[in-house]
């Protein structure tokens, strides 16, 4: 399904080349649930970056589910983006002045999606969450492990095949890394792809849920 062939991203700055990955190459099967490993700047938020298109790697290829992302326009990564990746960001990235229900709302309006239709799924999916009384709060008023929950819920609105997530236990307690995995377990049984790099201090919990950990410098 996810195919990396001879990988590199090097970034130059201040006359400084710095090589974050160098000739990766790896192979993720379609309802795999991967964790990735690595010491601190080994590359795993740039490798999940690439093959969420929001990067471009310096040489090699991506392939997902046949289609070359590295040759890939703008317009067609962006629409690749929106109906096929779910983004969990380790700093949330949610938007802090509008509110749970805005903030869920905009990544379907692009899809063309009813409002109306949109809201109601959203309703569902709060629910699931236990986080539905909060529809209409502004983020800012919200709590770390509720905006983990919402930021869970924006990556799932779409109803994406691949689920991304940077890091997403680090700003939550047990109990909240417990609930989010069971909720990871149960979008695993629509045979939806994970792929996840943490250093969380409960990732022994993680290892129920887990199929393979890759160490990103073994593949360098």
């Amino acid at each position: 399904m996810i195919k990396l062939a001879n990988l590199t991203k090097i970034y130059r700055s201040n006359r400084k080349t710095i090589k974050v990955l160098d000739n990766v190459n790896l192979h993720f099967k379609a309802g795999e649930r991967i964790c990735l490993k690595g010491d601190s700047g080994s590359g795993k938020t740039t490798l999940l970056n690439i093959i969420g298109g929001m990067l471009a790697p310096t040489s090699g290829t991506v392939e997902v589910n046949g289609f070359s992302l590295t040759t890939m326009p703008q317009h067609f990564l962006s629409s690749y983006r929106r109906n096929n990746i779910g983004f969990i960001f380790q700093q949330f990235n949610l938007l802090p002045n509008f509110t749970v229900l805005e903030n869920l709302l905009f990544p379907t309006i692009p899809a063309g999606r009813p409002i109306k239709k949109s809201r109601k799924k959203i309703e569902r999916l709060l629910d699931r969450l236990q986080i539905g009384q909060r529809i209409n709060s502004y983020v800012n008023e919200l709590s770390g492990g509720e905006q983990q929950r919402i930021a869970v819920a924006r990556a799932l609105v779409n109803d994406p095949e691949i689920i991304i997530a940077d890091e997403p236990f680090s700003n939550l307690d047990q109990k909240n890394t417990e609930f989010i995995l069971d909720l990871f377990k149960e979008l695993n049984t629509q045979n939806k792809t994970f792929l996840i790099a943490s250093h969380s201090r409960y990732f022994d919990l993680e290892n129920q849920f887990i199929d393979r950990e890759v160490f990103i410098n073994d593949y360098q």
